[in-house]
Formats: structure tokens, sequence, C-alpha cells
């Protein structure tokens, strides 16, 4: 299956969409070898594949994008038992220029902004535009991912430590980290994917789930997994396992 989205050239300076796609290949798909005349930067939404690019073979994995670089000599060829699904956005500019920066063609940095790019298949007018702004957000998750990433490491860091206590919030964590919250949100989900209350949820219902499991009681289990009500314990509990906390042997290791 292939979807190639009709991009104009606009012409924009900093950041310029010429072209807009997602590909699922089929087993051993290869394109190239082949030049290109602009950035293009391919994100591996699942499966995997080998990038051929300056007499070296690159594995790109689910989560992972590829970056090709205007005159590269470049093959790009599907697994054979897991083959990849994709999705490209090809650009020039002068913010693109940044792109030469990047030590490897290998981008390992998790995002959910190239499926958010695939929403472009409902607009008409402001195809170019809606793309520019995703361009935007990706150079910013690149070239600002130092200071982000230490942020993620404390976020991730503090939940660790006091997921147990009721004071675990998004409010809290933004006050801790000296950010507001919803800027904090924002550069959490782009670096990991998932929100800052889900993985308070996550972390919570991991651990309880194991305490649980050693026999301790539900109302226990509840105050040492940050909950002062067991009530809503047990209905988070349910909501994040499809089960009872008191039935936990019937949960899928």
């Amino acid at each position: 299956m292939e979807y190639c989205c009709p991009v104009a050239n606009k012409n924009f300076r900093d950041l310029n969409p010429l072209v807009f796609g997602e590909e699922k290949c089929l087993p051993s798909h290869s394109f190239g070898p082949a030049i290109r005349g602009h950035y293009l930067i391919h994100y591996v939404v699942s499966g995997k594949g080998k990038l051929y690019l300056n007499q070296k073979i690159y594995e790109i994995n689910k989560n992972q994008a590829f970056l090709i670089k205007p005159d590269d000599f470049v093959k790009y060829t599907a697994d054979k038992a897991d083959p990849w699904h994709y999705i490209w956005i090809g650009f020039m500019g002068e913010l693109a220029k940044k792109f030469n920066e990047l030590k490897s063609p290998v981008i390992d940095v998790k995002t959910e902004l190239f499926t958010e790019m695939l929403d472009v298949r409902y607009l008409k007018n402001t195809i170019e535009e809606f793309l520019a702004g995703k361009l935007f957000l990706y150079y910013s998750l690149l070239f600002d991912s130092k200071e982000k990433a230490d942020y993620v490491s404390q976020v991730i860091n503090y939940i660790n430590a006091y997921y147990h206590s009721s004071d675990c919030t998004v409010s809290k964590i933004a006050e801790f980290v000296s950010l507001e919250k919803h800027y904090l949100a924002k550069i959490f989900k782009l670096q990991t994917g998932k929100t800052v209350k889900e993985l308070i949820i996550e972390k919570r219902m991991i651990n309880s789930k194991k305490l649980l499991e050693n026999g301790y009681d539900v109302r226990t289990v509840a105050s040492l997994s940050g909950y002062s009500d067991q009530f809503a314990f047990s209905k988070a509990f349910k909501q994040y396992y499809g089960i009872s906390p008191i039935n936990t042997k019937k949960i899928p290791l």
C-alpha cells in the first residue's frame, strides 16, 4: 500500500516541504540505487529494513528514522520476514542544512509526529503549511533534544521515586522541574510517545500487580500505589488490566 500526498512547492524559506507519503512495503521491496535533490526522512512505523549509504549498511528498526541528504547515492530494502511500514517527507530550506550536523543517517528518536502528519489527507488548502509545522516540531525535537532529554530523565526519575505517593501528579512534577505543565507535557510526549500521566499510571499498575501477586490485600496495595481510596485504585486497575485487582492471577504474564 502506498499513499503520496500532492504537495505544492510554496518556497517557504526555512523548511519547505516538497513530497510526503506513506508505504507499507512488501517483503524485500527495494528502492534505488538513486540520488535525491532534496532532504528526505523516512520514519519507520513498524517492521524493519536496511539502508545502503556511502558503502555502509545500516539496520533500521521500528521507531527509527533515516535521513537521505541531497546527492546521497542510496538504496534501501525492506526486510524479508518483517517488511517496514514507513512515512516519508522530503524538504529543503535554510534550516534543512542543520540536518547535515547529524552524526549518523539513523535518527533514533521515537515520535508520533510522522503519524500525525498523515492527517494531511483531510486537508485541501493548507497541506504545505500543516507539513511545515510538523517539520518545525521535528526540527525542535532533534536539535533541542539535549534539554528535552534532561527534563525527560528528571520526570522519569521522579516518578520512579514517588509513584507510591498521592503527591505524584503532573502539576507537582512540573513544579519540581520548574516548567509550565503544558510545555512539560508537550516535550515529554514528543520524546517518549507517552504522557506524564500515562507513565505514572503505568508505573503504579505494574508495581501494584506485583504486590497483589505477593499476597498483599487490595487496601494495602492501593495505599502503597499512591491511592488514598481503594475504590479509585480498583477502578484504575480494572481500566488498565481489564480485570479486578482481586483476580490478578488471571492477568496474562
